[in-house]
Order: C-alpha cells, then structure tokens, then sequence
C-alpha cells in the first residue's frame, strides 16, 4: 500500500523527508561529511565501492534530514516501499532511489544512529495510516558534535570584555536545502518543480550564482535576534528552546559591563549567522517569466528587522525603487511620472499599504476577481494584515472600492491591470538585480537583495545609489525614484 506526503500531514510527530537537503561547506567538508566518511565502511552497505558518491549523498540526505528535526523533536518520514521511488526529476535527484535511501537508513538504524518507527496500516482505519519515520539519537548527535570545531572557547570568565563576541564553533552543521540553484516551476497552481535542458539563461544564470554564493558564504553577515520577531525563528533555523543548537549555530555577545560568573545565557545578545545563498525560479515553464532570486535568510525579514543586519560588523542601509513595477509601466508608455504613486490613489497615507499591496496585485492577476481574491488571502499571510484591514474599515473602502480608486488614479495604465503582466516583470527586475549584485561582487563588496531593494554596508550607500540609478536608466529609459530606508528602533 502507497503511502504519500498527505499521510504525514496529519501526524503533527512527523515530516516528510527533503530529498534536497544535504550538509556541505565549500572550503572544507562539514561535520556530516567528516561523519560519513569514518563510519562508510563499516555500515556494511551493498557493494560500498560501487556508486560510493552517490551512496555518501543519500546518507548525507537522511542524516541531514534527521539532525534538521532534531531540534523539533519530530520524526523524519522516509518511505521503505519501491514505487515512491520510481521516477527521478529536478525535485528527485538521482541519489534519491530506494536502494541509496533505504538502504543507507537501515544500515543507520541498524548501528543505532537512527531510531525507527515503523510504518502502520489499516484499511478499516485509513486516516490512522503513517509511514516510517526515523530519529536521529544521542550517539548520532554526539558523533556529530564530535566534528564540529570551536573556533572561540571562553577560558577565563572573569577576564571577559565589554562587548566581546564568542564564536562556540564555525559553521560546520550548515545546511542547504538546494542543490539546484536555478529552479522551473510550471503554470500549474501548485507551481511544481520541472525538468528543463540547458539553456542560455540557465547557464549563465547557474555561472552567475555558484559565484555569488560562492563569494557571500565567505563572510560575516548577522542578525541580531533580540530585533527578530520570534516567530520567525524556525525561518532562520533558529530554536530557543535548544540549548545545543544554539550554541552550534549562533553567536554570544556580551551586553553588560558587570564580569561573568560562570556562563549565563541572560548576559548574552545572540547573533545569528544568515545564509546569504540564494537561488533563481523561473514561473509558467517559461524562462522569461520570473527569474526572482530567493532563499536567503534575511530576506525573511521585515525592512525594520533588516535594518539592523551587520556585514562584517558594521550597520548596513537599505536602497529600494519606489513604487517599482507601477512606475516602470508607465515608462514602458514614455511616460516620466513623478511621484508617489500609491498615494495619487489616496491622501490618506494608512491606506498605503493596502493601496500597493492591491495596485500590484492587480499587475499581476488575470481579472479583478483574481485580484480581489488574491489579496483577502495576502492580508491573511501578512503580519501587519489586521493593521492594513482596520485602516480600510475605518475608511469604508473595500477591495472593490481600492480597485475602483486604483483605475481611476492611473488611467494611463490601465490596459496592464488584470493582464498578468508582473510575472514578465519579474524577469526584467532579476535581471537587474543579478546586474547590480555581480558589479558589488566583482569589487569584493558583499550586497544582498529582495527583488527591488538593495542592501550594503553604510560606507558604500552612495555608490549603490548611483548605480541603482545608472543601471535602472540604462534598461526603462528614465531614471526611478529611490528611498533610503532608515535604521528602526523595534
């Protein structure tokens, strides 16, 4: 009997296994590799010399998987039947087959580095149905804590300083959870993964970002987490309740002059280290739609939380194009507005948020309807969505009405909303983006980016500023309008 993904959904113990997910450093192998390589050989796997490196892969997957959950107490679901197995595509790499994976979990489970929980099944009873899960164990944790190497040590607790920062260790457990960097959704919406061949964009995309995130793991880049809203914890694999993973994978500063008795945690601001990688998804199995870059930490962020960012210690600043993909519309028509554009359609500047969550909504939507429906469920996904709906209330404007406000005010493009226009958009701002990130990186300068917003050390604001301005002209004809988001006090 199949057991599939929606099986797990129900069991609140459990999570489904990521076949993507794997634990590797680009200078040196990471403790799970170092791991994997002293117990290969004595897990009496079949034919250990045959298919070796994708054999080490999946057990990098499932240790990886189990050390991931670890830290949530949940079990990894890892079906032991072969037709999971079958078919191999983008989202199931060639390591991801039933003799790799099974295999290499019940030679795990067997030298006790995984505990298991079997599968059930019973067809009188079919919503009780689970699949195997396994658990990575306290040998497991040891042995991996046994290569992770402390890079700072405190010694002396008496002898500490105001302001020092202890490394506990490097970032040895790092994990990604992509090895394919540039990445084909279909039209369909659940937007899956498809395969493609080789094209010009994707290689020069997929030369573009090995370099980057090549470049941009390299170094310093932290976030203060007492400027984090918790619940975006688990986004940046952070969990408080976990002493272990905090030490492994975050950093104490110390917040008083007073000297230390012992270690305690409550003297501490914790920093944590951001993976800065980032990886490019084209939309509508087309690579000219989309092209956005995702999956780095900070872009998780609000702009106030991103305010506080250290790269390589120093306070960064924020650049973004105001009302970006609105006003480049109208300079596709030659047409240089001025101004702010989500407030030509309301004075009242509450309304702003709902006016631009909405005006881009609209770009990029099929019909009105579409657009009505897809922004009662963005206010449901924002945080500051109760904030966005109480000021509409208060001004009597419902979805309808901001769509009525919204033609009105920006006659001139009209004919874009409700042509699904935004996805090409995207390609055009990637581009732009992928521009601007490989002039910073080829001067040695760490910039990051969501979408249409940069970020950089302070030093070096006005140079982005130009540049955002210079390369903008270049590709729309006309020069953007830029704001420079200001440090915030949370």
């Amino acid at each position: 009997m199949k057991r599939r993904k929606k099986d797990v959904k129900r069991i609140k113990d459990m999570k489904w296994y990521n076949a993507r997910l794997y634990c590797s450093n680009q200078r040196k192998k990471s403790a799970i590799e170092k791991l994997i390589d002293d117990i290969y050989a004595e897990l009496d796997l079949t034919n250990p010399g045959s298919n070796t490196k994708k054999k080490k892969m999946a057990l990098n997957i499932i240790l990886s998987n189990a050390f991931e959950e670890s830290l949530t107490g949940k079990f990894v679901a890892i079906p032991f039947y072969r037709g999971y197995y079958t078919t191999l595509s983008k989202s199931n790499p060639d390591y991801n087959t039933y003799q790799f994976i099974v295999g290499g979990t019940k030679a795990l489970i067997k030298y006790d580095y995984l505990e298991y929980k079997p599968a059930s099944y019973n067809y009188l009873i079919p919503e009780n149905n689970s699949v195997s899960g396994i658990k990575a164990t306290k040998k497991l944790i040891e042995a991996i804590a046994k290569y992770t190497e402390p890079l700072n040590v405190v010694q002396n607790y008496f002898e500490t300083g105001e302001v020092h920062t202890y490394t506990f260790s490097s970032d040895e457990l790092a994990i990604y959870d992509y090895d394919c960097i540039v990445e084909l959704k279909d039209a369909s919406k659940a937007k899956k993964l498809i395969d493609y061949r080789p094209n010009e964009i994707s290689i020069r995309t997929k030369k573009f970002l090995r370099e980057y995130n090549l470049f941009i793991s390299a170094f310093d880049i932290k976030m203060p987490l007492s400027k984090v809203h918790p619940s975006k914890y688990p986004l940046l694999r952070y969990y408080p309740d976990n002493t272990t993973s905090t030490k492994t994978q975050s950093e104490y500063t110390i917040n008083t002059t007073i000297p230390l008795i012992g270690f305690c945690e409550v003297n501490f601001i914790l920093n944590k280290k951001l993976n800065c990688k980032i990886k490019r998804v084209f939309n509508n199995g087309v690579f000219t739609e989309g092209g956005r870059l995702y999956g780095a930490e900070y872009q998780f962020l609000s702009e106030a939380e991103r305010s506080w960012i250290l790269i390589n210690g120093n306070h960064v600043v924020e650049i973004d194009y105001k009302s970006f993909h609105p006003r480049i519309l109208y300079h596709k028509m030659s047409i240089d507005i001025k101004g702010d554009l989500y407030e030509m359609v309301h004075p009242s500047k509450v309304l702003r948020p709902a006016i631009k969550k909405m005006l881009n909504i609209m770009i990029n939507t099929k019909s009105d309807y579409r657009a009505v429906k897809a922004f009662e469920k963005a206010l449901f996904k924002d945080e500051d969505g109760g904030i966005i709906l109480t000021a509409m209330v208060n001004h009597r404007i419902d979805e309808w009405d901001l769509i009525a406000l919204i033609k009105k005010a920006h006659k001139p493009i009209e004919k874009y909303f409700g042509s699904n226009i935004g996805v090409k958009m995207q390609y055009e701002d990637s581009e732009l983006a992928i521009i601007i990130l490989t002039y910073f990186m080829k001067k040695k300068i760490h910039c990051l980016t969501i979408h249409d917003s940069f970020i950089v050390e302070e030093k070096y604001k006005d140079e982005l500023y130009n540049l955002m301005m210079n390369e903008y002209k270049k590709m729309f004809g006309f020069e953007p309008e830029l704001e420079i988001n200001k440090r915030e006090d949370l």
